[in-house]
């Protein structure tokens, strides 16, 4: 793991949905270990361009959007974003392969939400680091007050 994360410049992650509980519905898997690794790669300043297929009726919600958006705000490596709008041309695939398709009967995504939808990572991103600066600043004043304080007694 080391050794390849030392010589990565650039990750492609993958993020399916916001929430831990709907993510595990819709991929099987609990989203841990990929916000970990993006965790880890922030602390390695590794850049990372944010994937996040927008599926009608699961992730395209404008809530659901905000809500990746103050998820990844944290990550000051993020160098892009990809809103991957829903298609099925994967669907012959997985019949030929005879594995049961979890979005069947999931129309393709509207393109044309796509813009609006990014802005609302964006939005959720901007809010949540926004947040987190003020209250850093708030922190900050406090232990400039209890410094002070200590130094007068």
């Amino acid at each position: 793991f080391d050794a390849v994360l030392n010589e990565t410049d650039m990750v492609l992650l993958d993020i399916k949905h916001a929430d831990s509980v709907e993510h595990k519905k819709l991929t099987g898997c609990d989203p841990a270990r990929i916000l970990a690794f993006g965790d880890e790669l922030a602390r390695r300043k590794i850049k990372v361009v944010i994937r996040h297929v927008v599926v009608p009726g699961i992730t395209d919600t404008v809530e659901e959007c905000e809500a990746l958006g103050r998820l990844i705000a944290p990550w000051h490596n993020v160098v892009g974003l990809e809103m991957l709008p829903y298609h099925t041309m994967g669907v012959v695939k997985y019949e030929q392969l005879g594995i049961p398709y979890r979005l069947e009967g999931v129309p393709q995504m509207d393109t044309a939400r796509v813009p609006e939808l990014r802005n609302a990572v964006m939005t959720g991103m901007k809010k949540r680091r926004r947040r987190t600066q003020i209250r850093h600043r708030i922190a900050s004043h406090f232990l400039f007050l209890y410094d002070t304080r200590a130094a007068l007694v």
